[in-house]
Formats: structure tokens, sequence, C-alpha cells
């Protein structure tokens, strides 16, 4: 599986069958998801077909929040990014919590806040490809 991911024409040079180390992957990552989400209603004892919906928000937020407020060039910079996403992406919860709306935490309140962020963020990014924010 490691030389898979270093690149498929190099795994295929060495006689290694890309399908099924494909499938069995896929297959790996898909159960352990599962097995996850088993014990997590195994721990909470009920179940909602909402109740990944807020970790997909906060997940996707963070990846795009991060990688716009800095320059991704390596995989190491990718994780800090998605790191100073997700605590960015938590401070503006946390901000309009604050201010006295008391279902921020709601599904859909935190969905509109990541689009609030996300398109701060954009903004923020295309001034400075047009140097408006040369010390930003």
């Amino acid at each position: 599986m490691r030389v898979y991911g270093d690149g498929i024409i190099v795994s295929e040079s060495l006689g290694i069958d890309t399908k099924q180390v494909l499938c069995i992957g896929l297959g790996l990552a898909n159960g352990i998801a599962a097995g996850a989400g088993a014990l997590l209603t195994q721990v909470l004892g009920n179940f909602s077909s909402t109740m990944g919906t807020g970790s997909l928000v906060f997940g996707i937020a963070a990846v795009i929040i991060g990688e716009k407020l800095l320059e991704v060039n390596s995989i190491k910079v990718a994780i800090i990014s998605c790191f100073i996403g997700s605590i960015v992406y938590k401070i503006a919860i946390e901000i309009f919590t604050s201010l006295g709306s008391n279902t921020v935490g709601t599904e859909y309140n935190s969905i509109i806040i990541a689009i609030v962020l996300i398109f701060l963020m954009v903004g923020i990014n295309d001034q400075r490809k047009q140097g408006s924010l040369e010390n930003f």
C-alpha cells in the first residue's frame, strides 16, 4: 500500500496489482470508519442520521480556512494549516455564542458560520493576491 501511495506507475512496474491494493485500502478505511461509528453508537446508546453532519462541516471548514490562512507547500504545512483552521473555526463559534445567540451550536447555524468564515477567507486571500494586504 505504501508503494501504491508513492505512485501507480511505480506500483505497476513492480508487479503489484493496483486494483486489488486500492480495494483493500478502501475496505480498510471504510471498515475503520464503520467501527468507529458503531462504537460511538454503543457509547451514546442511540443513533441519529445527522450525527456526523457537524463533524463534516467542522472538517471542511478547518481545511478551507487553514489553506486560506497559510500557503500550503508540503504535507506538514497542510496538517498545521488544518489545526490552525480548526482553532479559528472554534474561536468564531465561541465569539458568535458569546454575542448572545443561544442557537449557534445547532447544526444549521454552524453551517452558516462556516460559510461566512469561508467567504471572509476567500476575500482575504483575493486581497493578498492583488497586493492590497501586503503585511497580512
